[in-house]
């Protein structure tokens, strides 16, 4: 069992936690919890080390997945309690965390069937915002996620933690420019609806044909006035009260989930 701060297993652990350079260089990212653990386990996502502290965990879901991984030659480290719970953001960690590969998708290699339904985030900031659209794409059964331009790590320990696991399930897939993106949904034969609060049609007054890609602005600034007026179609969401806008996480599930009422129909 590993108890001291200085081994370097745990230093590895807390260069990850800080710091996007290490993850990209190494190529790792942290997911912690009984839910994101077990999610990487069962969808066989490219674990390298899985990390546990025997007294926190009471877990027999935790305790099947560890033996799982370990049945799959993956690396399991067993870890006291007080050295976990330093390393843990958690309040009342649960003992149970894991090195995993970082993977990308390329935008070429996504398979666009008549169905499929795809975000694009534009220069995402946010880390839980990024994580929250991952879980509600993941809801609502979207293809992938692209992320435009500069963009928050997506492998940030608050992305991983807001996605509940379902980074693991939703592929992501970056993009150079808002001019790539659209290249690729002409030469895909993909439809491609933005949003701004500056358009005139309401999201619920649109007809949303799939495959399509929904393309969401950043938090900040939304999107580019010169790409909003090369969009063929543009929602705004309304707002009556104080605020300009909602958090990004929302407002991409607001269209998401009305694209499915739309295929659905009311009252399924």
């Amino acid at each position: 069992m590993i108890t001291s701060a200085q081994n370097p297993l745990i230093k590895q652990i807390r260069l990850l936690q800080r710091n996007r350079r290490a993850r990209e260089e190494a190529g790792l990212f942290l997911v912690e919890g009984i839910q994101g653990v077990v999610e990487a386990v069962q969808r066989q996502a490219p674990l390298e080390t899985l990390v546990y502290a025997p007294e926190r965990l009471s877990s027999i879901i935790a305790s099947e997945a560890i033996a799982s991984a370990q049945a799959r030659g993956v690396r399991c480290e067993a870890i006291s309690a007080a050295l976990f719970e330093s390393l843990s953001s958690r309040e009342n960690p649960v003992g149970i965390l894991a090195l995993v590969a970082r993977r990308l998708h390329a935008l070429e290699s996504l398979h666009v069937a008549p169905s499929s339904l795809y975000v694009a985030l534009s220069e995402v900031a946010d880390p839980g915002n990024l994580g929250t659209v991952l879980r509600t794409m993941d809801a609502v059964g979207a293809a992938a996620l692209l992320l435009v331009g500069q963009t928050v790590d997506p492998f940030h320990p608050t992305t991983v933690k807001a996605s509940m696991g379902t980074i693991f399930t939703v592929p992501m897939v970056p993009v150079a420019s808002l001019a790539a993106l659209s290249a690729w949904c002409q030469r895909a034969s993909i439809a491609l609806i933005g949003t701004s609060d500056r358009a005139e049609a309401p999201y619920w007054s649109l007809t949303y044909t799939l495959p399509l890609l929904l393309l969401m602005g950043s938090e900040a600034h939304g999107l580019p006035g010169e790409w909003l007026s090369r969009l063929p179609q543009v929602a705004r969401i309304p707002m009556q009260g104080s605020a300009d806008s909602l958090n990004l996480g929302i407002a991409t599930a607001l269209l998401l989930y009305e694209v499915r009422r739309q295929q659905w129909g009311e009252g399924k």
